[in-house]
């Protein structure tokens, strides 16, 4: 469980059709039903979704190689009891949904900071010949700047979860 919590956060950010598939929860009546709609129809086709997507479709509607692979291990137990029961399996759908909102919420704030780093740290060679070396200098007026952008997102993106 713990390597699909890995897997989950560390392919989020590379999928376009990430955000494409949140809307179309987003915009459904009942978004764990229309998940489900989307995993079989995913299934059927033998195609993977999106991540953050794909691994709770794992966890929900697994196949069963992926139920035989969930079933291994210390949380064998604790995974038997959780595929039998459908309120643990919304449940856990509802979590990664809000936290895939406020995510939404905060990665453009996020991007914009990550860009204002680059600008803000200066590179520079000081000294001459043998003694030549790269110094970093950084506007820290600039860099309390992005701070409090990423503060002021990061605050939104609570009370999104909220």
């Amino acid at each position: 469980m713990p390597r699909l919590c890995r897997r989950l956060w560390r392919l989020a950010l590379r999928s376009p059709l990430r955000e494409e598939t949140f809307k179309i929860l987003r915009e459904a009546s009942d978004p764990y039903e229309k998940f489900k709609e989307i995993a079989k129809a995913a299934v059927a086709k033998n195609e993977k979704l999106a991540e953050p997507w794909e691994s709770l479709r794992v966890l929900i509607l697994p196949k069963p190689s992926e139920e035989r692979e969930l079933m291994r291990g210390r949380g064998a137990e604790l995974c038997s009891q959780y595929l039998k029961n459908e309120n643990y399996k919304r449940a856990l759908f509802y979590a990664a949904f809000a936290l895939e909102e406020a995510f939404g919420v905060y990665r453009p704030a996020l991007k914009e900071v990550v860009e204002g780093l680059r600008e803000v740290v200066e590179k520079r060679e000081v000294g001459e010949g043998p003694f030549k070396r790269v110094v970093y200098m950084a506007d820290l007026g600039r860099l309390a700047q992005l701070a409090e952008k990423e503060e002021a997102a990061f605050e939104s993106a609570l009370s999104a979860l909220r």
